[in-house]
């Protein structure tokens, strides 16, 4: 399915994010110093970003440490902790003088659900990622922030507002025209695209595929993924993301093994038995005697080679699953793309994530997995790119068409 449908009618939101992929038409080198903040997680990043003409973009970054109050609290504490930072930023990189005269531009990554009103102005449509603070589900985000900003005292405006995802295709389309695609593989899964006829890039919001009964029916789950998803803070939804998500992965194969291995019964699989650790454990091979020391090491449970052998395989057959997924979904959105245009012409796919960089096995099953589908000659009219710093490039670009529109 690529037609957007609203919840409860269909499988996936297609939102439009009123982003646009067109180059700059004034001179770069003419738009002012832009602040984007990236926030997504417990760390977030506000990032002073200078667009350049060659596309070597000057980024200066800090990272700010988010209280657990503040994700969990109110929506004024949480906005206000953000905007608090963005001051200390400004200060430390010293454009405070600067905002006398003219407002500073700010930028924000925004890796949650949301419907856009403008590219400037979207609503959280609901918290993901452990976040709950009251009092932001349903509202404007921009304008929560712009309020905060102006509690503490910035001469600064919200231009953009867009989400991770979004924002990874943005930098990968910035220095790659022949982008149509950024899809991110990280703690969740999502893809964004440019659709033409609508000269606008969309949120696909593949990560919440199979939260109606039809989608539901083709997706490979097994009573360990309904298992996790009854448990989780939002049963039924989100069940794509839990498939290949490496927030998820990781404990569908602690659940496994916990069946598997009465040994580790009594371990927190949730905190423990991470992505990174099953990418770890997958490098090591047929090492065995390696990867029981790991799990000692990082579990605190003695497991012999015949052990180690059941948790590596437990691993690859879920990695392997969220990988072919993955490709599966990037596959159907370069069949739409390809249906406006040259099947065989040259495209990149802009990827961003921790997953896909970072877990070897999983990349390699992607990109196998991805040949597959599309067949011998469309397979090599496809580049996979890796997107550096997408979310603050990204979303300091989408603020620099705002400005030049």
């Amino acid at each position: 399915h690529v037609q957007g449908k609203q919840r409860g009618e269909g499988a996936l939101a297609m939102r439009p994010t009123f982003a646009e992929a067109q180059p700059l038409r004034d001179n770069v080198s003419q738009l002012p110093v832009i602040y984007a903040i990236d926030l997504g997680g417990s760390n977030f990043r506000v990032v002073r970003a200078q667009l350049k003409e060659d596309g070597a973009d000057d980024l200066q970054r800090v990272k700010f440490a988010l209280p657990e109050e503040a994700k969990l609290g109110s929506g004024h504490e949480l906005f206000l902790a953000i905007a608090r930072s963005l001051k200390s930023a400004i200060v430390s990189f010293g454009d405070e003088a600067d905002s006398v005269d003219s407002k500073i531009c700010v930028a924000m990554a925004f890796s949650f659900p949301m419907k856009h009103n403008s590219i400037s102005s979207a609503v959280l449509t609901r918290w993901t990622k452990g976040f709950a603070a009251r009092g932001v589900e349903g509202q404007d985000v921009a304008s929560l922030l712009q309020h905060a900003i102006d509690e503490v005292g910035i001469q600064a405006k919200v231009v953009a507002l867009i989400n991770d995802t979004v924002a990874a295709f943005l930098a990968a389309r910035r220095s790659d025209h022949r982008c149509c695609l950024g899809c991110v593989f990280g703690t969740g899964t999502n893809g964004a695209y440019l659709e033409k006829s609508k000269d606008m890039v969309i949120d696909i919001n593949w990560g919440d595929f199979g939260s109606d009964l039809e989608s539901v029916s083709l997706l490979p789950c097994t009573e360990v993924d309904l298992e996790l998803d009854g448990e989780s803070p939002n049963p039924g939804e989100m069940r794509f993301s839990k498939l290949v998500g490496g927030r998820f992965i990781g404990e569908i194969t602690g659940r496994i093994v916990q069946k598997l291995i009465p040994e580790l019964s009594q371990v927190n699989v949730r905190d423990k038995f991470t992505a990174a650790l099953m990418a770890e454990i997958e490098s090591m091979g047929s090492d065995k005697q390696k990867v029981s020391a790991l799990l000692l090491s990082e579990l605190g449970i003695q497991l012999n080679e015949a052990r180690a052998e059941t948790v590596t395989q437990v691993c690859t057959m879920v990695a392997t699953r969220a990988a072919k997924l993955g490709a599966a979904a990037i596959a159907a959105v370069l069949q739409h793309v390809w249906q406006e245009g040259n099947p065989t012409s040259m495209v990149s796919v802009g990827v961003e994530g921790s997953v896909v960089k970072e877990y070897n096995a999983f990349r390699t099953t992607l990109e196998e997995t991805l040949k597959a589908l599309l067949g011998k000659e469309q397979s090599k009219a496809v580049r996979l790119v890796d997107v550096e710093d997408g979310p603050p490039t990204g979303a300091a670009f989408a603020a620099a068409q705002a400005l030049d529109s």
